[in-house]
Formats: structure tokens, sequence, C-alpha cells
């Protein structure tokens, strides 16, 4: 006779029993995916969103994220254009914060961030505005990583493990505005990849090759101050998925091609 499991209680908590696969691209180093077109991932109502709006980690189990309370507000597109969209508007406005848990600083292991963006050619676009990052900004950044909206507020540039300002920033080759690509970086000990819609397109070396701590600092994404869409974000630990980077690009990018407007 062959046994079902047909209801679990939220009481249950064997830390063996395999968890919910909630998208392709998940493995087993996955520590974030969010996709703001599930509306699994983002219940919220269309249009701006409230400070209180929330949305769920399809990592199973793994924390969620909030908004940032701020007058100019983040515009929920989800049912039209899949993402989340920036007003354009140069004041003070929402952000949406990832928490402070994904400190990978304990195991140094090498690491993959994904995010999938549009950047109009035609709006409001401030110079080095949060795309998706987890670091400290100011005049000596440092942190894991950072996504930015580069010099001109649409070409975006990425970095990996900086500390001081060091390793500078690398543009995306290949970006173009008014198109939904999926822009990341890569670290692992000695370098950082530049990822653009699957695949590995630059690689620079990287002097630091121990992961900062950032036990206390908060990830976040999408600053107010410019127009661009997020649909997606994605963190894995490459080491425990047993994926190089160019791998899990490709496992995201097939995951989520298409889906976004």
């Amino acid at each position: 006779m062959t046994s079902y499991i047909t209801h679990l209680s939220s009481a249950f908590t064997d830390t063996t029993l395999l968890k919910l696969v909630r998208d392709p691209a998940i493995a087993l180093g996955t520590r974030l995916l969010f996709d703001f077109k599930s509306g699994y991932c983002n219940p919220n109502a269309a249009g701006n969103l409230a400070d209180a709006a929330a949305f769920v980690n399809l990592v199973d189990g793994a924390p969620g994220a909030t908004l940032i309370a701020g007058a100019q507000k983040l515009i929920n597109d989800a049912a039209t254009t899949g993402g989340i969209r920036a007003p354009g508007v140069d004041a003070s406005g929402q952000a949406i914060s990832l928490g402070i848990t994904y400190n990978l600083y304990p195991t140094n292991h090498s690491f993959i961030a994904l995010a999938w963006v549009k950047c109009p050619s035609v709006a409001l676009n401030k110079a080095y505005q949060t795309i998706f990052s987890y670091g400290v900004t100011g005049s000596s950044q440092s942190g894991l990583f950072f996504i930015d909206s580069g010099a001109d507020g649409k070409s975006p540039r990425v970095v990996a493990n900086n500390q001081a300002n060091v390793p500078l920033y690398n543009s995306v080759p290949g970006f173009t505005v008014d198109v939904v690509h999926q822009v990341g970086v890569a670290w692992r000990p000695g370098f950082f990849d530049v990822i653009l819609d699957g695949v590995v397109v630059a690689s620079f070396a990287n002097v630091n090759v121990s992961l900062l701590d950032m036990s206390t600092s908060n990830m976040s994404a999408l600053s107010n101050r410019q127009s661009a869409t997020l649909y997606r974000l994605l963190l894995e630990d490459l080491i425990v998925s047993g994926r190089s980077a160019s791998q899990a690009a490709a496992a995201d990018f097939s995951a989520a091609t298409g889906r976004f407007s």
C-alpha cells in the first residue's frame, strides 16, 4: 500500500523534511528568491504600495521582505508588466528591505546575486540608485554586492565584495534600455563575474579574498529615485548548491525568461 501526506500542520518542525520548491531556479543553496509577478510572493493590490506591504520569499521557510516607509510610493504593476516600478521622483520614498539574515561571512562561500530589471530611456533616472544591494553606501562603499543604476541612472553597474571602494564597479556590457534584462554579479575568492541574460559576460580580479561581515547591514532593492521596474531577485550560495555562476545564472534565466514586460 502506498501512503501520501495530504496535510501538514504549520507546527510541524522536522527539519529533515524536504522543502517545497516553488520555482525551477531554486537549488539547495538558494538563500532568497522574490518574483514579483507571483501572486504567492506578491499578494499586494495593484497601484501604489502601502508602507506595510510585504513580500513572501519563494525559498520555503526563508525570511520575507517589507517596504521601507516613505512619502513617494513604489508602484505594483505585477498584473500588467509583472514587476514593481519606482515612481521616478527625486524625493525621499519607499524601498524594499530584505533584512540582515543573509550574511555569508562565516563560510566565505562563493555566491551569485541576480536581478531582473528594465530601465526606461525617457524618465527621471538619478545616478547610482539601488537596484539590488547588500552593503553600506557613502564615500567608502563596502558590501557583499551592489547592483545600481549607473552614472546615467539607466545603465546598471555591479561589484562584489567591495571593501572601501575596492574593487571598482563595472558596467554590464550589452545592457539596453527599455528591455527587460537579467543582470547580476557573482563572487569567488579573487574574482567577480558580471552576468547578463544567463551568461557571464565579463570577469574581473578582486584582491579581497575574504567576505565582509554583513551581519548588521541591511539588504535592499529598488530605491525610489529612479524609473526602473524590478521583476525578480535571487541570491544563491554556490558552494552549497554545487553550481558555477554560469549554471546558476542560466537556470534562473531559463526559469523566468519571457515572463515580464
